[in-house]
């Protein structure tokens, strides 16, 4: 979601901007070291995940 105002008499310019990311079931890297070696594996999780994330600039 996405708000922008802006008021030339006022001075203003403002932007919003707000994110929400949900997965029920996704795959993620497990990266192993093992010495000087790196290993990455993918995983299946069927936990859900939720994230949100809120940006905004005057």
């Amino acid at each position: 979601m996405n708000y922008h105002k802006f008021s030339l008499f006022k001075n203003l310019n403002l932007h919003l901007n707000t994110n929400f990311n949900k997965k029920v079931e996704h795959f993620k890297n497990v990266t192993q070291l093992q010495g000087s070696e790196q290993y990455s594996t993918p995983v299946f999780f069927d936990l859900p995940e939720h994230s949100w994330s809120v940006n905004g600039a005057i």
